[in-house]
């Protein structure tokens, strides 16, 4: 003979005793025994929350434990993975743990996931479908930086601008430089960079000289710098060439140097004059006194007598 009790409450425990009745009345009670309802032990119900980040070649799976565990504590969790929405297939026993890391992926492809709680009795159902595609990190600007010349800087003549370049996830692969917002150039590449500068293309005064690196994918922050140009064959603007020092330096020279030839010339004059003093004697030979009797002691030679006839007459 069979009685189902069922108002009752499951999780409480029930005390019974059945005794017998006749006609004459209710026999002896029987031996007590006693029950505890509950209800029956199922699989799991559904993983919660279940959220998906994307990475560099990887994908991360977060989730949380089932509402219930079917009364049956949940022994592990699934991971169900696919190329297409609905499309999961089983990937991997990820252990009673509320994460997981699939390290088994492609950057740019897009992966859908489930996950089920498993215990004694079965597997639960799927959670909620999450979707992720990974990707390689964002490319990191390059930087680029000038050396010299300093801010406010005065130059001239070919100078040659320095500076540094670093990329922090690869490398840097040109650096161009250019004056006050004109066209490019190309800058060497050797322990940093560097760019000659002529400045006589320039105009006299202020000019800005800006740089930029350049890793292959994305250029740098320009850098700049604010010079002024004054080459020494022309006075700064606004400035007279009197204050400049080069041309007193030049002056003076030029005065030690007037005055060298004029020495030069004087010590030569005066060594010329020496010489032909000393040389005009000796050309004449010395002079003879003249002697008595001699044609030289009279101007003019003595006429014979008259009364003396000539050599020819006689």
């Amino acid at each position: 003979m069979t009685y189902t009790d069922t108002s009752l409450v499951n999780g409480q425990t029930y005390y019974y005793m059945v005794s017998a009745v006749n006609g004459v009345g209710e026999g002896p009670r029987s031996n007590e025994t006693s029950a505890t309802p509950a209800s029956p032990t199922t699989p799991p119900s559904a993983a919660r929350n279940l959220a998906a980040t994307a990475g560099d070649s990887v994908v991360g799976l977060t989730w949380q434990a089932p509402a219930t565990d079917g009364g049956s504590a949940v022994t592990s969790y699934r991971v169900y993975r696919g190329g297409t929405a609905g499309g999961e297939v089983f990937l991997v026993d990820a252990g009673n743990v509320l994460a997981y890391t699939d390290a088994s992926v492609t950057n740019g492809q897009t992966y859908y996931y489930v996950v089920r709680a498993r215990n004694s009795i079965g597997e639960g159902p799927p959670s909620n479908e999450v979707s992720a595609m990974p990707s390689a990190p964002a490319n990191q600007l390059p930087t680029c930086a000038i050396t010299a010349p300093v801010p406010s800087e005065t130059i001239s003549g070919v100078y040659l601008v320095r500076g540094t370049a670093t990329d922090p996830d690869g490398a840097v692969q040109s650096v161009k430089v250019r004056i006050d917002g004109g066209a490019w150039s190309p800058a060497n590449l050797s322990g940093g960079w560097s760019y000659a500068l002529d400045t006589s293309t320039l105009t006299e005064g202020q000019h800005v000289i800006g740089a930029r690196s350049y890793d292959g994918s994305n250029y740098s922050a320009e850098a700049t710098v604010t010079i002024t140009v004054r080459n020494a064959s022309t006075p700064p603007p606004g400035g007279s060439i009197f204050e400049q020092w080069w041309f007193w330096a030049g002056l003076l020279v030029a005065i030690a140097l007037a005055l060298l030839i004029l020495f030069f010339l004087f010590f030569w004059r005066r060594r010329e004059k020496e010489d032909d003093t000393k040389s005009a004697p000796a050309s004449q030979g010395p002079m003879e006194e003249p002697t008595a009797g001699s044609p030289e002691s009279s101007s003019e030679a003595p006429s014979p007598p008259a009364d003396e006839p000539s050599e020819e007459q006689t």
